[in-house]
């Protein structure tokens, strides 16, 4: 008998301890759902004492569990059903309050609520609640690291199969540009021999007819070498300097004569300078090129879409493609809404005589030959399409380097050349007069008269926006300084500033990141001039270097 009462005594001592001290939540209540156990665990957890819980009921001290409909659990346990509720609670079964770290907001509990019986008589509910927020920190963690890893390994694969492919072309492109030179010097000597025949007063007219066909054939033949030149990177150039945009304008102008009623022409050209250095000749036949191929891929009609935009890569920026440099280019894409390319054949389109076509209706050089143009202007072609919905052709080209000579440095007010700015001034006359006469310096120039309409331009413009010139009064609504809200949405915004007083008596921005210049009130044409050109990160346009130095309105 005595060790039997021992036996409950310690029974008794250790589910005492368990109540108290067990690492989980533990809750019990009685058939009416009134609370008559609260362990330490909840007490920590939910800042309420096992004094104040005790004999309130469990619904009404927490009318979330029936807001959220977890009322049913505990009735479904009361009628002898074991409830487990296995997802996680991110609002918790019983919420937390703010106090308890790492909060509620980033908490999360599972439950098991088990019916308590008595003489086979379900008497109350036991509650346990377990704190797994760790365990889904590590599982979200891991989560997140298999998500890196598949894209890294999707990059990867695309990578290599990008340097498959370049590995394939350069192969390719050596071995076409040394028959093509074998050819080329075999053509030479058959077409000057039939234009010397041809030129015998000794000829009769049968032969010289047979003998103008041969030399067709031949000059078409040479048309083809010209090709495999232009694919194989051996072609010679004559690099000049020109506008992108106006010759875009113009081969699409001469189009709009040709082109089909069924085809209808889009486009869509960032306004802007677009200076290159480049074959002129070479860039429109790739131009000629890819609009014959959306042209033969709508055969029942279409859109043809004409893009051009500048891309500015910085260092440390994500490019579109791996072996892109940081700098300024000019992204150039064509679009039809054509019957598009299977995924199968897509890798091969750049392949000498390869064509979804058909080789009686094409070389299958197309593509090819501005493969080579585009590579040998140190630039970048891909094609992308889908089936039944189109192809896509974008060209990245470099934008024309500057070549800035001491001798070409004149007196006068340097000016721009189609570098966007920000100009923001809450004086309308004089944010107007600076317009015009930063626009006549050579600038595009976007306006606004405050914070607000400054913020909205910088979120619609983004990195296009070379400099922002800006009245050093203006602040955003928290007394932030707008430049420097601007550059945290804009990173690498350079700033000058406008303002009424010296540099010495209010701002320094030699110690203000982003603020490259300072021009008192009223200021002259020179001093802004100089500022802004001073200011401009290594002279751009769109935000890169240009081609040319800067032009000079004579002051």
């Amino acid at each position: 008998m005595k060790q039997a009462l021992a036996a409950v005594a310690w029974e008794q001592m250790a589910a005492d301890w368990l109540l108290r001290e067990a690492p989980l939540g533990l809750l019990i209540t009685d058939f009416d759902l009134t609370i008559v156990a609260w362990n330490r665990w909840l007490e920590t957890r939910s800042g309420r004492s096992a004094a104040e819980m005790v004999g309130r009921n469990l619904l009404e001290a927490y009318p979330e569990i029936v807001e959220r409909g977890l009322e049913r659990y505990y009735r479904d346990a009361l009628a002898g059903r074991v409830q487990v509720l296995s997802q996680y609670f991110h609002h918790h079964l019983l919420p937390m309050p703010s106090t308890y770290q790492p909060g509620p907001e980033q908490m999360a509990q599972t439950a098991q609520i088990i019916p308590l019986t008595q003489d086979d008589q379900v008497v109350g509910t036991l509650t346990f609640i377990i704190d797994v927020t760790e365990r889904v920190a590590r599982e979200q963690m891991l989560m997140e690291i298999n998500r890196r890893l598949e894209e890294s390994l999707a990059e990867l694969q695309a990578a290599q199969a990008r340097i498959v492919q370049q590995e394939r072309l350069a192969a390719v492109g050596q071995l076409t540009a040394g028959l093509a030179h074998h050819l080329n010097n075999i053509l030479a000597g058959m077409l000057l021999a039939t234009d010397l025949l041809l030129h015998s007063p000794s000829l009769p007219d049968p032969a010289h007819d047979r003998l103008t066909r041969i030399k067709d054939l031949g000059q078409r033949a040479a048309h083809l070498v010209q090709q495999l030149l232009d694919f194989s990177g051996k072609s010679l150039y004559r690099l000049e300097r020109f506008d992108l945009g106006l010759l875009l304008r113009e081969i699409i102008r001469d189009l709009e004569r040709t082109l089909p009623p069924l085809i209808r022409i889009r486009r869509d050209i960032e306004p802007g300078a677009y200076p290159i250095r480049a074959d002129a000749a070479q860039i429109r036949r790739v131009v000629s090129n890819l609009i014959d191929n959306a042209r033969d891929a709508m055969p029942e009609g279409g859109i043809l879409t004409f893009r051009l935009s500048p891309l500015r890569l910085r260092p440390g920026q994500t490019p579109p493609l791996p072996d892109m440099p940081p700098r300024l280019w000019w992204v150039l894409s064509i679009s039809d809404t054509g019957v598009g390319i299977p995924p199968e054949v897509l890798p091969r389109v750049f392949e000498p005589f390869f064509s979804t076509k058909g080789m009686t209706e094409t070389t299958g050089l197309g593509l090819t030959q501005a493969y080579g143009i585009v590579r040998q202007h140190h630039g970048h072609i891909v094609v992308t399409s889908q089936v039944g919905e189109g192809t896509t052709v974008t060209l990245y080209l470099p934008a024309a380097q500057e070549e800035r000579k001491e001798e070409e440095k004149e007196a006068g007010w340097p000016c721009g050349h189609g570098e966007t700015l920000l100009l923001v001034d809450g004086d309308e006359f004089l944010l107007d007069t600076t317009r015009m006469l930063l626009e006549e310096l050579g600038y595009r120039v976007l306006t606004a008269r405050n914070s607000r309409e400054a913020l909205t331009l910088g979120a619609q413009h983004g990195e296009e926006i070379a400099l922002a010139v800006i009245d050093a009064m203006l602040l955003t609504a928290d007394g932030t300084p707008l430049y420097r809200t601007l550059r945290q949405r804009i990173p690498g915004l350079e700033t000058v500033l406008l303002s009424h007083f010296p540099r010495n008596a209010g701002l320094d921005p030699r110690a203000e990141e982003g603020v490259r210049g300072w021009v008192v009130k009223p200021f002259t044409v020179e001093q802004l001039a100089q500022a802004v050109q001073a200011a401009l990160p290594d002279k751009v346009v769109h935000g890169e270097p240009t081609a040319d130095p800067p032009r000079q309105v004579k002051g």
